[in-house]
């Protein structure tokens, strides 16, 4: 597993930090010799479908005094349902223009900053105030395709040892 909670010196200099975080993102899209999110690979009306379905846990969030105090958190939620929305009010999604895939793509682009830098900040909360949860939270990384739950799991599989954990592992 990838080693991303080396802190750092300066808010922006952690592994955990937003600017981290997109700059890894960035170096994906490099990879992937990309520069834009293709609105037709991400099942564009699964995601439909799935906003639609959480719409009124994301009001029930939004009528929370707490939650709204966080003004950042604020905007994510906005973000979310101007994105549900935009898609809700299109006829057909399979028949978009070029323009129109570039809007939505620039909406999904701003709904993953501020997801992105929500969970960043909600990782550095648990990372100082509850590190059992932010073990796990680390390790069920939505932000990684490679994270394993297992802690310590090789990658080669012959030295795994077969059936229940060692005797006096509890």
């Amino acid at each position: 597993m990838r080693k991303t909670h080396s802190p750092g010196a300066w808010p922006n200099e952690g592994r955990l930090s937003a600017l981290h975080i997109r700059r890894a993102c960035e170096a994906s899209l490099r990879r992937l010799q990309t520069d834009h999110i293709d609105l037709y690979q991400m099942h564009i009306e699964a995601l439909t479908d799935f906003l639609r379905g959480k719409r009124d846990f994301l009001l029930a969030l939004l009528q929370n005094p707490t939650l709204l105090e966080h003004e950042a958190f604020s905007d994510l939620l906005w973000a979310v349902f101007h994105l549900a929305d935009e898609l809700a009010h299109r006829r057909d999604l399979k028949q978009l223009s070029d323009t129109d895939c570039a809007h939505l793509a620039g909406d999904m682009a701003h709904v993953q900053k501020h997801l992105v830098a929500q969970w960043s900040g909600y990782m550095q909360h648990l990372k100082h105030d509850y590190p059992f949860l932010f073990s796990l939270a680390l390790r069920t990384n939505p932000f990684d395709p490679e994270a394993q739950v297992e802690v310590g799991l090789l990658k080669n599989p012959r030295h795994h040892r077969h059936g229940a954990c060692p005797k006096g592992a509890s």
